[in-house]
């Protein structure tokens, strides 16, 4: 048993992703979802993955995925003009414009080594889903320091921070 939840663990791991999904069948045309996760590295004695759902209601679901210990899920709010205000700026900035995956270079074997050592680096993902229109961007090995391993666009740090500054305004 502990073993099936430990590949499935290693599966989400490798599949960190941040997620902004903005049209569901049952949702209104405006409304819209973002889900955060992934970026860093896991390791130590209980890794975990952790993925924010905010939903445009303002509604913030945090579901924790860990190696040896129960999931575990908190249901927060916070303000709908805020979630709205994040949306607007992620849009205002380009995120469409993104290549959809920055990856290491190919003669860069430290950044290679990051991607299958332990502890594993995450994948940061974003996905905007609206109206059917659908763009995704990765960067396989994200650590958000200032000189970062891989070239990507600095736009996405403060995207990042955007999203972690509404997860904590929420209660």
């Amino acid at each position: 048993m502990k073993r099936a939840k430990m590949n499935t663990f290693n599966g989400i791991i490798l599949l960190f992703s941040l997620t902004i999904i903005s049209s569901c069948t049952d949702q209104k045309d405006d409304s819209f979802t973002i889900v955060y996760s992934g970026g860093g590295f896991t390791g130590g004695i209980n890794p975990t993955f952790t993925e924010t759902i905010i939903s445009n209601s303002g509604k913030v679901v945090i579901n924790t995925t860990s190696l040896y210990t129960d999931d575990v899920t908190q249901v927060r709010y916070t303000n709908e003009r805020e979630v709205n205000n994040l949306y607007q700026y992620i849009m205002d900035n380009g995120f469409m414009d993104l290549n959809d995956v920055y990856d290491c270079a190919d003669n860069d074997s430290i950044c290679v080594d990051l991607k299958i050592d332990y502890p594993p680096a995450n994948p940061l993902t974003i996905t905007l889903d609206e109206n059917d229109i659908t763009h995704s961007v990765t960067v396989s090995v994200y650590n958000c320091t200032e000189s970062p391993i891989i070239d990507y666009p600095a736009i996405l740090d403060s995207i990042v921070n955007k999203i972690s500054e509404t997860i904590a305004s929420s209660e």
